[in-house]
Parts: structure tokens; sequence; C-alpha cells
């Protein structure tokens, strides 16, 4: 019923009335477009951002599971090569971690 009503008093007006409602149609139309794809924008770019966070939390845990488990090893007296084998982190780097981590632990009197 409303919709009829509308329908009429558009019927009825004149043509610069008319012109003007139009515009005014085709103007709200255009913004509720133009705000509807920006939230979808702004929608997908957070999810990108939270995949992408998500992502970088997991690499981190990965790490410090892969750390976790070269000192378990190396504290069975496994080789370096072996430990690098096992979790993939490099030798040169495990070996510079081992000895920063002895160092640490002369200072701390362990």
């Amino acid at each position: 019923m409303e919709k009829t009503f509308s329908e009429l008093e558009k019927l009825s007006m004149d043509e610069k009335t008319l012109e003007l409602y139009e515009m005014r149609e085709i103007g709200l139309h255009d913004y509720n477009t133009n705000i509807q794809s920006a939230f979808e924008k702004g929608e997908k770019k957070g999810e990108k951002r939270g995949i992408e966070k998500e992502s970088k939390q997991s690499k981190r845990r990965d790490h410090k599971k892969d750390i976790r488990t070269a000192i378990k090893l190396r504290s069975s007296s496994m080789s370096l090569e072996f430990i690098s084998q096992i979790t993939e982190l490099p030798i040169p780097w495990l070996k510079r971690f081992f000895d920063r981590l002895e160092k640490a632990s002369s200072k701390n009197g362990a």
C-alpha cells in the first residue's frame, strides 16, 4: 500500500520536482552503494590482517617449539647437525644460540 502511494505521489509531481526527486533517489542509492562497498572492502582488509597476524603468531609458536626441542636434544648430548636436521634450525644459528645460553648460565652460576 505504501509503495502504491509513493508511486502515485511521484506521478503527480511536476517535471522539475520529479527530476529533483529522481536525482535525490539516485544520490541516495549511490551513497548506500558506496557505504556498502567501503564496508566490504574494510571487512576484507580486516580479514586479511587477521589471517596475517595469526600466521605470524603461528610461526612464532613453531619457532619457540623448535628452540625448546633443540635445548632438550642438546641436553641429551645430541650433535648440532642432528639438532639442525630435526628442528630445521641452521647450524650457525644453533651454535650462536647455545654459546649465548652457555654464557648466560655461567653468569647465573648454574
